[in-house]
């Protein structure tokens, strides 16, 4: 666009490799009675938003993530598909650190998430805030803890509901491990 900078980058097409991109782009159209799974729609100022923001925002609406490994971008929507491998301990690098995190700050743990998103039928201001909530999480923490999420570019209540019990869940997963892979893995999606 014309004095706005450079959208798109220069990413080369080797750069985004089309199975992985058509994987998440068939997620997001996966149908569910009658509507997609996902849909991304927002006003993209260009003199104002980064692009990056934009990337990050389109990501936020189809519970996806993006990667960049070695100049090559690939796109995760929603929960991770079938292991594409499996290890055990003797594959693991003693020689690189690693870390392991059991527990998660209390403050960073929410059994709630408070939901703002736009409405098409509210000439797309937001919509009146509503929450998605899991008792038994209520229960087991002793008290109602909240996550805000707005959903700038998220135009459906329905898929809002999704991606907050989505979040809802994976906020719940408490123990991660990062440890370093021999390099016959380097190769894996």
């Amino acid at each position: 666009v014309p004095g706005f900078g450079v959208w798109g980058g220069d990413a080369e097409p080797e750069d985004l490799p089309l199975a992985n991109w058509v994987a998440g782009m068939n997620a997001c159209d996966a149908d569910l009675g009658g509507r997609r799974k996902y849909r991304f729609g927002m006003e993209i100022r260009f003199a104002e938003d980064q692009p990056r923001d934009v990337i990050l925002e389109a990501m936020a609406a189809c519970n996806g993530q993006i990667a960049e490994l070695g100049g090559v971008y690939r796109v995760q929507v929603d929960a991770p598909e079938t292991p594409v491998a499996a290890f055990t301990d003797d594959d693991l690098l003693v020689s690189e650190g690693g870390q392991d995190d059991p527990f998660q700050d209390i403050n960073t743990v929410f059994n709630g998430v408070s939901i703002v998103h736009p409405d098409p039928a509210n000439l797309w201001n937001d919509s009146p805030a509503f929450t998605v909530t899991n008792p038994a999480y209520a229960a087991a923490d002793g008290t109602e803890r909240v996550a805000d999420l707005r959903l700038v570019g998220c135009p459906v209540s329905e898929q809002a509901k999704q991606i907050a019990n989505a979040w809802l869940e994976d906020n719940r997963r408490f123990l991660s491990h990062q440890r370093g892979l021999p390099v016959d893995y380097f190769f894996l999606d």
